[in-house]
């Protein structure tokens, strides 16, 4: 996932962004406004907001009224991702944790049973379903709709999010835990040939159906 904005204070629009207009996803020859327009797409398709404070999964309306809040084990800093029924994913201590939209919990599967407080990045999320999560000094985790772990590619240090392209190829980035070590991109055939899902919150770059460039 990933918001967009204009560089160095350079507009308002994302127009003179490094990563190229943001659309509006209700008319896509229009910007959705305002200069982190990333974030602006994302409130504006689905009114619903997610969002991870501390311990606690929270949704909220438009105005701001919680519509509820549910208990995490463990958020670290992962941000929600929202799959295309729905289902809400994040990346907790050594596991990956699904709710559904209306707060309850759908699954959770652990990755790493002999370290369960493991940093595990944000998601991403194939065409076809496939959760893919970065795990700190475990590597790369493919884990199924329904909570079940595919696969998984040993890499040590520490993960950036992955993100999925058409062609089946999941790029992930990791870092040093300490040291100087390079900080090094992997990329890895997935099989999910499609590329990312379409989100009910569609962001620039991670969801081409609603909010990709022309």
């Amino acid at each position: 996932a990933k918001a967009n904005m204009d560089e160095f204070a350079m507009g308002s629009s994302t127009e003179n962004s490094a990563f190229f207009t943001t659309h509006n996803p209700w008319k896509l020859d229009c910007v959705p406004g305002g200069s982190s327009g990333g974030s602006a797409a994302s409130v504006a398709a689905d009114e619903t907001i997610y969002l991870t404070a501390g311990d606690l999964l929270v949704s909220l309306r438009p105005d701001g009224v919680s519509n509820w809040g549910t208990g995490l084990s463990c958020a670290w800093n992962s941000s929600p991702v929202i799959g295309t029924d729905g289902t809400i994913y994040f990346g907790g201590c050594g596991e990956i944790q699904a709710f559904n939209p209306d707060g309850s919990k759908k699954w959770s599967v652990v990755l790493t049973p002999n370290y369960p407080g493991a940093y595990v990045s944000t998601p991403a999320i194939g065409s076809d379903g496939t959760i893919y999560a970065g795990v700190q000094d475990y590597g790369l985790f493919a884990v199924d709709a329904g909570g079940n772990i595919l696969w998984d590619v040993q890499i040590n240090g520490s993960p950036s999010a992955p993100l999925v392209v058409t062609g089946g190829i999941v790029y992930i980035a990791f870092g040093p835990t300490s040291g100087n070590d390079p900080i090094k991109l992997y990329a890895i055939i997935s099989g999910s040939a499609g590329g990312l899902a379409s989100s009910p919150w569609p962001r620039y770059r991670h969801d081409s159906q609603n909010s990709g460039r022309k």
